[in-house]
């Protein structure tokens, strides 16, 4: 019972920790993202999710993509005259990715990575593929981060949530929040992510029946 409550309090930290210290991967990691809302001009801004309780009736994913491809038209016809500017490329991306397309959300992440590589987008890219179910490919998206900014956190914390809570593998979530942490000493939720290597150190205890 109490390594079952230890796994739940796991999982709420990590759903604190992705929805108020990822950038633009707020909140996707662990619940996905919400339904769409207005793509903002500054392609690094968070778009607001709608919470759940926002509507009683949830839109079904013909109406999702529909709303997306509403939302991405002004943006699509920009790309036209611009079509190698990653930025424009990230906001078609966030809004498919809200709007739960994760294969199309991908194409405009990668195309705007490849223009022009940042760890934010890669980030965001990596939980794109996280949701699409490539975790492999999400993996590699934020070792890509990493190369980039070595102590990135936000990529840092969502390869130990995925190590963690997908492949079962304490040590090496434990890792990756140390290294987080040590390049990010300061960090407003260094509690946070110092409870989460609490509870996956007394996971790796359990098993070893310590």
């Amino acid at each position: 019972m109490n390594s079952q409550k230890r796994w739940s309090n796991t999982q709420a930290y990590g759903l604190a920790i992705i929805c108020l210290l990822l950038g633009i991967t707020s909140g996707y990691l662990i619940h996905g993202p919400a339904t769409p809302a207005a793509v903002p001009s500054d392609p690094h801004q968070h778009v607001h999710e709608l919470p759940p309780e926002a509507s009683a009736i949830q839109p079904t994913p013909d109406q999702l993509k529909h709303m997306a491809d509403k939302q991405t038209e002004p943006l699509l016809a920009k790309l036209e005259a611009n079509p190698n500017d990653p930025d424009l490329l990230v906001q078609v991306g966030k809004a498919y990715l809200y709007a739960r397309q994760f294969q199309t959300s991908i194409e405009y992440f990668e195309k705007s990575v490849k223009i022009k590589p940042d760890a934010r987008v890669l980030t965001t890219l990596g939980g794109a593929y996280h949701f699409a179910g490539a975790d492999d490919k999400a993996l590699d998206a934020w070792d890509r981060a990493l190369r980039i900014d070595p102590g990135y956190g936000d990529a840092l914390v969502n390869i130990g949530l995925v190590k963690l809570q997908t492949e079962s593998n304490p040590k090496a979530a434990i890792a990756a929040w140390r290294k987080m942490l040590k390049a990010n000493p300061n960090h407003p939720q260094r509690a946070k992510v110092e409870a989460m290597i609490a509870s996956a150190q007394e996971q790796i205890e359990t098993r070893s029946g310590k």
